[in-house]
């Protein structure tokens, strides 16, 4: 069942490794896997709402100027339009763990 599903999250336990090694990610106890869902899952779906709309817009931008310019060379602004989305996935936290958590 861990690998036929999307992720799979095994949990250490008496009975073996075999699960943990089938898995995508490993858990000591029960009780980390409310922060895996709960707090990493919310900042992964914030994370990848934000990316997905930047490059939307992004490449809107791209476009004009393209049109704008005589379709000329963009090279050097297209190398730096990564930057971005490299700041949201390390620095952005919309909400804190605190906050986050169901104690």
């Amino acid at each position: 069942m861990i690998q036929m599903a999307d992720v799979g999250v095994g949990i250490c336990g008496w009975e073996g490794r075999q699960a943990l090694m089938a898995s995508d990610f490993a858990m000591g106890q029960f009780r980390f896997l409310k922060r895996l869902l709960l707090v990493h899952g919310h900042w992964n779906y914030h994370h990848l709402g934000y990316v997905v709309l930047y490059n939307f817009y992004r490449n809107a931008v791209f476009v004009l100027m393209l049109f704008c310019s005589c379709i000329s060379s963009l090279e050097f602004r297209k190398s730096w339009g990564i930057v971005p989305v490299f700041k949201v996935g390390y620095l952005v936290r919309d909400l804190m763990f605190e906050l986050n958590a169901l104690s």
